[in-house]
């Protein structure tokens, strides 16, 4: 039985540390790069997973080396490691994924052909993507227990999806995004995001707000309207539920 167990966990080991080495996008070649490495320049490569072992210079050398890159993945990444990606430059990185960010900031630099960016950070305070140039985001996932402070520009025109848990966070910085069509939240919004009830294409709401907080009656009758929607609002985290809605198909 003891080797069954031991076997069993191994391969749940296994399966968690695959997933950790492969891309966002498993149709992608790609390069996982080891400690002390350097990546030449490989034209079918389209993903290069980055783990926290390799120095700043050898990242800085293989990116360059391989401007075609469409996703990197970055595994217990810092700021430093962000920075090289500023001034890389790249012109077709559409995928960012930042896993196991360590640190309390992280100031995003400009990626103007970005479309996807995925952080999960569990130190994270404050987060800056003000000056990123951020105009072809598409979507946006955040993992951050400890958010406090986000800036952004306040309009991404083509922003389409958005999941957010950030349980500390009580401002929604983003005023205008006319593309949305699925927003999650578990968040402590002092006031709902604005402009809530002009998103025409917003189908798929779930939100959760750990705090009293006001909701439009037009913003009521798009998640009863909604598919698979819900907004369930508490007196604070893990509290008493003191508003619950939900769409005519949950």
């Amino acid at each position: 039985m003891k080797i069954v167990v031991l076997l069993i966990s191994f391969l749940v080991f296994q399966s968690f540390f695959s997933q950790d080495l492969a891309p966002y996008n498993e149709d992608f070649e790609f390069e996982v790069m080891d400690d002390d490495e350097v990546i030449p320049k490989n034209d079918s490569i389209h993903a290069l997973i980055i783990d926290a072992g390799n120095s700043v210079k050898n990242i800085e050398i293989s990116l360059k080396n391989n401007p075609q890159l469409r996703e990197v993945k970055l595994m217990t990444s810092s700021q430093e490691v962000l920075d090289v990606l500023g001034r890389v430059k790249f012109d077709s990185l559409f995928f960012l994924v930042i896993e196991n960010y360590i640190g309390t900031t992280l100031n995003l630099p400009i990626i103007k052909s970005l479309e996807f960016l995925q952080i999960h950070a569990t130190e994270l305070k404050s987060f800056d993507i003000s000056k990123s140039l951020l105009s072809r985001l598409e979507i946006l996932e955040i993992d951050a227990a400890y958010l406090v402070s986000w800036k952004s520009e306040t309009s991404y025109p083509a922003l389409s999806l958005i999941d957010l848990d950030a349980p500390r966070l009580t401002v929604f910085p983003i005023l205008n995004m006319p593309k949305i069509n699925e927003f999650s939240y578990s968040c402590s919004f002092k006031e709902l995001p604005k402009n809530l009830c002009t998103y025409k294409e917003l189908e798929m709401i779930s939100f959760e707000n750990y705090c009293p907080v006001k909701v439009d009656k037009c913003f009521v009758s798009m998640i009863e309207k909604g598919e698979y929607s819900n907004l369930t609002v508490y007196d604070k985290k893990d509290g008493k539920i003191l508003m619950d809605i939900n769409s005519k198909d949950k």
